[in-house]
């Protein structure tokens, strides 16, 4: 890219269908959707707004590009105007690439990661509505930021303004969460104190950015980041740009290879036939409550991402059997709703271990939840079932 651009001379926004360019945006949307892949390996995500931030990490990788292109274009002349020599302009043109994509690439992916659990989380808040309360919680040791330490233990209804604008990550490398609470358990706080801290907490310019909610926003990151400060036709050839890589793009899953047009008619077919399970309960040779499927439980069991995803899907249809003969594993607390346990379940999919998980609630009633092939889902395990 560094030598397309100074064989250029120049650089503008028109440029950015072209392929060294189009490379750029490939490589930094791949990363940032690593980051995003890795926010929810472990959470449901609704469908649709899991392309609502797939679009919104190749919207930003693409004026990422534009404006570090645009910051190189800079260094492209020397003062006489005349064009720098290769060798002079790539030594120039270093500080500008260790920043893009060294310094700010490693902020812009964990709060990549940050943004799409809690997107992912606020998806599941959404479906209980009021039911819980929600309450900000930050990680609790030295390394915490005093403005958010001012915001720990916030507890609101989730329909309150102020997760609107001050739900967690609320800055770069913000490590600041929020979790169900049962109603009642804690005091419920007072709406404008917590409003008037959250202003404090981002109450300069380059803090305001982060007034978001990325699953009410469907944003991976800030609609407001300065990425996206061009004029209105530069910023109009971006996102045409960006388009153009997206509409050809292989409509395959690039992790599994599946054929997504295959997958998605399948997955439609399988919704219809599995609403009979709605309101059925099944049993586990081991465990000893019932265990009931929803619609809602049908519907996220279809979008969780898998590695064996249609062999997962096809599965549903026989969740009964299913739920008979998996191992139980134990329960511990679940890390979204602090009243509820979810209990882990392992079956096998094709050779390879997935971990069912069902959430018990505290007036005892038992549904199945997610489902998962990311092992790291049993670090939340904190009771095991006793040997016999």
């Amino acid at each position: 890219a560094a030598r397309w651009l100074h064989g250029r001379g120049e650089f503008s926004p028109d440029m950015m269908e072209e392929e060294p360019a189009a490379d750029m945006v490939r490589e930094t949307y791949r990363i940032i959707r690593e980051a995003m892949d890795a926010g929810v390996a472990d959470n449901v995500i609704p469908a649709a707004m899991a392309r609502k931030l797939d679009n919104s990490a190749f919207l930003f990788s693409g004026f990422k590009t534009a404006q570090e292109l645009k910051e190189a274009s800079l260094l492209l002349r020397e003062k006489d105007g005349t064009v720098k020599g290769f060798s002079r302009f790539l030594t120039d043109i270093r500080r500008i690439d260790a920043n893009y994509n060294v310094r700010y690439l490693e902020a812009e992916y964990n709060f990549a990661v940050s943004s799409a659990q809690m997107a992912a989380s606020w998806a599941e808040v959404s479906q209980d509505g009021d039911r819980y309360d929600l309450q900000y919680r930050t990680a609790g040791d030295d390394h915490v930021r005093e403005e958010h330490r001012a915001l720990n233990g916030v507890t609101l209804p989730p329909s309150n303004d102020f997760w609107r604008y001050y739900y967690p990550p609320n800055g770069w490398n913000c490590r600041c969460t929020a979790v169900q609470v049962r109603k009642g358990k804690y005091p419920t706080s007072d709406a404008g104190q917590a409003m008037e801290a959250g202003r404090r907490t981002t109450d300069t310019p380059k803090k305001r950015i982060f007034r978001f909610n990325p699953g009410i926003d469907g944003q991976l990151f800030p609609p407001k980041h300065p990425y996206y400060k061009l004029s209105r036709e530069a910023a109009g050839q971006v996102k045409k740009a960006v388009k153009a890589l997206q509409e050809t793009a292989p409509e395959q899953d690039t992790d599994t290879g599946v054929d997504l047009v295959r997958l998605r008619r399948r997955r439609k077919e399988i919704k219809q036939e599995a609403k009979t399970l709605a309101g059925r309960t099944f049993s586990n040779r081991t465990f000893d409550k019932p265990i009931s499927i929803t619609n809602t439980d049908i519907k996220e069991w279809l979008n969780q991402p898998h590695k064996h995803i249609e062999a997962k899907n096809e599965l549903l249809l026989e969740i009964g059997e299913v739920v008979q003969n998996a191992e139980y594993l134990g329960a511990g607390p679940d890390k979204h709703i602090l009243d509820v346990t979810a209990h882990f379940f392992e079956i096998e999919i094709k050779t390879e271990k997935s971990w069912i998980v069902v959430r018990e609630h505290p007036d005892g009633e038992c549904h199945i939840h997610s489902i998962s092939d990311n092992v790291s889902i049993l670090k939340h395990i904190q009771k095991k079932p006793p040997e016999k």
